[in-house]
């Protein structure tokens, strides 16, 4: 009777043991019990997911870029905020995508030279970022467009808003080269007297497009002032020849002769505004001086020591 219940109890046990045994978990067990090493390891999961509303630019530093001056010679770096929100978050905004540039029908377009800083975000769901680009001092005066250009990561759908406009004021100003004209040596009587160190170049150092003007004064003589050279005997032309004709040759209704005092626009003058460092001419007009018929007066310097010529628009 014994010996039943004792079989009875062993086969118990087995069966508990192989039940056990099937599975994986005791063997796990086991085997880290005897190796000490794990056969599974949890592992974290995590999904991120892009939302997909598109972006909208809003805001252009307060709608406008305030009225801008050209920097004569040089460039002017306009740098303004851009806002933008998305209403799947702030960070969805593609930090890359956001671009912008300016232009004018007829100019070259003015691009940044890089992607737009971005800045601190105004809100959860509104982004804030820093862009600059620099505009030319040849840049033609009156209204460009500010275009700016976005994408979120969710979607890539590329968004312009083109609505904003600055003013890029108009900026006058110019530089001579050579800055004094000069004759040496003239016969009382002489005709056709071209100066010996034209052409003058007036450099347009703006964005003015327009003519120009010289306003003459009489040449006052250095040892004697009561004797003179009118400023009527000079003529200036924007071209030269042989001889001088060009430049000594009256135009119709003495156009290009000058007056004492009072401004002359040169015919066909332009003020030509552009890139002066191309040196091709661009930026430039050149005058070309002569004393047609040299008066009769006392042999002296004479110069605008008193008074010099004005070259301006």
């Amino acid at each position: 009777m014994k010996q039943r219940i004792s079989l009875i109890l062993i086969v118990f046990v087995l069966s508990i043991f192989l039940s056990f045994s099937v599975s994986a978990g005791f063997f796990d067990w086991f085997q880290q019990s005897i190796t000490g090493k794990s056969t599974s390891q949890a592992t974290n999961v995590s999904v991120s997911l892009a939302g997909i509303s598109p972006v909208i630019i809003y805001q252009v530093t307060n709608y406008s870029i305030s009225p801008t001056n050209a920097n004569e010679s040089g460039t002017r770096n306009i740098t303004f905020g851009v806002y933008i929100s998305d209403a799947d978050g702030a960070a969805d905004v593609n930090d890359t995508s956001v671009f912008v540039n300016f232009s004018r029908t007829g100019q070259p377009t003015r691009v940044a030279g890089s992607y737009c800083s971005p800045g601190p975000d105004l809100s959860a769901t509104q982004a804030n970022y820093s862009c600059s680009i620099e505009m030319w001092y040849w840049d033609q005066p009156g209204l460009w467009t500010i275009r700016v250009k976005a994408t979120s990561f969710g979607n890539n759908s590329e968004v312009f808003n083109v609505t904003e406009v600055f003013l890029y004021n108009e900026l006058k100003a110019l530089t001579l080269s050579p800055y004094a004209l000069e004759w040496g040596g003239l016969n009382t009587g002489s005709k056709n007297q071209t100066s010996s160190n034209d052409p003058q170049y007036v450099n347009n150092t703006g964005n003015y497009n327009g003519t120009i003007g010289i306003t003459g004064k009489n040449l006052l003589g250095e040892s004697n002032s009561a004797w003179t050279i009118a400023a009527g005997n000079f003529t200036v032309n924007l071209s030269t020849s042989a001889q001088g004709v060009d430049e000594c040759q009256k135009g119709a209704s003495d156009a290009n002769v000058l007056t004492n005092g009072t401004s002359l626009t040169v015919p066909s003058s332009y003020s030509n505004p552009g890139n002066l460092s191309i040196n091709d001419g661009t930026g430039q007009e050149a005058f070309y001086y002569c004393i047609p018929l040299v008066p009769s007066i006392m042999s002296q310097i004479y110069s605008t020591k008193e008074g010099s010529w004005i070259i301006g628009y």
